[in-house]
């Protein structure tokens, strides 16, 4: 059994198991127990995500949607995915008005406990120690102003070695790192809000962690999902 700092994707090989809760699990149907134990640093104790992996197949309608939003570069943050750089990103929000969609792009990690919040709420060290859990699930701390400026710094500055992506959101005049990207999103402008709600935000980011896991992301032009017709013979959404 091999110790692992972090829940999460974990790789035995050529096989990728998803460390959640009391146990793992592969996205390949292989019987076979996973050959990790989690172990978190700290006092931390229990993972904060369920991702249903075995969920069934999204709809093509709401797989098709998803795939456009997949052009916006707060998306591609979100994704429940390891990060493939230091992973720090920091979003231009200045009223707030991103909240909601930011709530609604996080529960692609399926938390059991709510990763949008405040960053009143926390600090550097709190960050920094969240930033520990997993590898599946971004972190989310808006409002943040020029005053958090310092904490937003001592979290880059570790988040090289540290597995979960985050993401700050909040006034335009905040220090940003060199290593801390900015992204920006369209979301709010391109589409309904009500539409963005009724997506199965679980289920498509399930479906992206067993694509991830089975070394099928990200998708390449027509890919369609197991049992679907190529996406260039259905109909696209406007």
């Amino acid at each position: 059994m091999t110790i692992v700092s972090h829940y999460g994707i974990h790789w035995d090989r050529t096989v990728a198991f998803l460390m959640q809760g009391r146990s793992g699990s592969n996205a390949i149907g292989l019987k076979a127990r996973a050959p990790f134990e989690v172990q978190l640093p700290g006092k931390r104790k229990h993972c904060n995500h369920q991702i249903p992996l075995a969920t069934p197949v999204p709809n093509d309608y709401h797989w098709d949607y998803f795939l456009q939003l997949l052009d916006d570069p707060l998306v591609r943050a979100m994704l429940p995915i390891p990060k493939p750089d230091a992973g720090t990103y920091f979003l231009v929000d200045e009223a707030g008005e991103m909240n909601t969609i930011l709530v609604l792009l996080s529960k692609m990690s399926s938390p059991i406990h709510n990763v949008v919040v405040p960053i009143w709420m926390s600090n550097a060290a709190s960050v920094v120690e969240a930033m520990q859990n997993t590898n599946v699930q971004p972190l989310v701390y808006t409002g943040v102003e020029p005053k958090h400026s310092d904490i937003v710094s001592q979290v880059s500055k570790a988040a090289a070695q540290l597995p979960a992506k985050v993401v700050f959101s909040g006034s335009g005049d905040v220090v940003v790192p060199p290593t801390l990207k900015r992204v920006t999103t369209t979301l709010n402008e391109k589409y309904d809000l009500s539409d963005l709600i009724a997506l199965p935000w679980e289920n498509l980011g399930a479906t992206v962690v067993r694509k991830f896991m089975r070394n099928e992301w990200p998708p390449r032009e027509g890919d369609a999902l197991p049992g679907l017709p190529k996406a260039s013979s259905r109909r696209r959404i406007a």
